[in-house]
């Protein structure tokens, strides 16, 4: 992706400064899923709550947030109080519900209800209980009351040290038989540093047994760039090497290349694939997800048919050992 037309952090790592093998692998196999709920698309949740946390046996914390003098209004939609309850009461029943449809098929998870603002609230539990994965419903971003210029996703990556899984609605519900992730594409600029990403995405993939596919786009209104070098060839030339052929010894591996508009090539090319994650990043507060008209990672967190991990800015840091 051309970083003059996509969403994405301008940071150079410390080349005397080691990525940390057990913060790479605790992001990859998380032992803490910390599940954000508003109580839409619940069953989206749960399903996908169960399959990322009983890959690495991971215990999930079920959070939802209440907002300051009143709950979000869909909340009565979803699980309709009673005269005689409060809204807290009443989704805190929700949760325990939940928690115990985890607990079911063998998924320990505890409940909790957080009253305050969304992001900050989240933040300090995910780091006061060491959350490994931050994993939530695109409905959240939709849903959300007085939000209308930033997304949860947003609002959260200033102050997360873990990745952020965002599942869309036309995700499945029910397992389907005999698939096991088997694709993950790692969409990145060139003029971005691409090592923690990179490092990232090959553990994960090493982690499902899956294949890895590094993906640049060429923005189509880019000058001063020959076709000869919109390659595989040039695109891997301008990795960190060391990166590079550790991931190559980590998972399969392609370097792909697409010419146009980020976000269409990047959805175009998980549809064409099939592919069980998409990961995303790195990206900062100084860059949202939504620059002009572009809304590329909205866009893909938004249309994707699969997971999408985003990896905030702090992350860089949290991963320096």
């Amino acid at each position: 992706m051309n970083a003059r037309s996509n969403s994405v952090l301008e940071q150079r790592w410390n080349a005397n400064v080691p990525l940390s093998s057990q913060v790479l692998r605790q992001w990859s196999a998380p032992g803490i899923v910390l599940a954000v709920t508003d109580f839409a698309a619940e069953e989206i949740l749960l399903f996908h709550a169960i399959q990322q946390a009983r890959r690495s046996t991971a215990k999930v914390l079920l959070v939802h947030v209440l907002q300051p003098e009143t709950a979000p209004p869909h909340i009565g939609e979803w699980i309709h109080p009673s005269r005689h309850q409060n809204l807290a009461e009443t989704a805190l029943a929700a949760l325990s519900r939940m928690a115990r449809q985890l607990r079911w098929v063998g998924v320990p998870c505890e409940p909790l209800l957080l009253r305050g603002s969304p992001a900050k609230e989240i933040a300090l539990v995910a780091e006061a209980r060491n959350a490994d994965r931050i994993l939530m419903t695109a409905a959240c971003e939709k849903r959300r009351k007085n939000t209308a210029s930033t997304t949860l996703t947003e609002d959260l990556l200033p102050g997360i040290l873990a990745p952020i899984c965002t599942v869309g609605q036309w995700l499945p519900t029910a397992p389907v038989v005999g698939h096991r992730p088997a694709n993950i594409t790692l969409a990145l600029s060139l003029d971005t540093d691409a090592e923690m990403p990179l490092a990232f995405a090959s553990r994960l993939a090493q982690e499902h047994q899956a294949k890895l596919t590094v993906l640049h786009v060429f923005s189509s209104e880019e000058k001063g760039l020959k076709e000869v070098e919109r390659t595989p060839l040039a695109v891997a030339s301008q990795l960190p090497a060391d990166r590079l052929r550790e991931a190559e010894l980590m998972c399969p591996l392609e370097i792909a290349v697409r010419k146009g508009d980020p976000a269409t090539e990047i959805l175009k090319a998980e549809s064409r694939s099939n592919q069980d994650f998409i990961v995303l990043g790195p990206v900062g507060e100084a860059q949202p997800l939504r620059v002009g008209t572009s809304n590329i990672a909205h866009r893909v967190i938004s249309e994707a048919l699969c997971p999408v991990i985003v990896l905030g800015r702090r992350l860089g840091h949290s991963a320096m050992g």
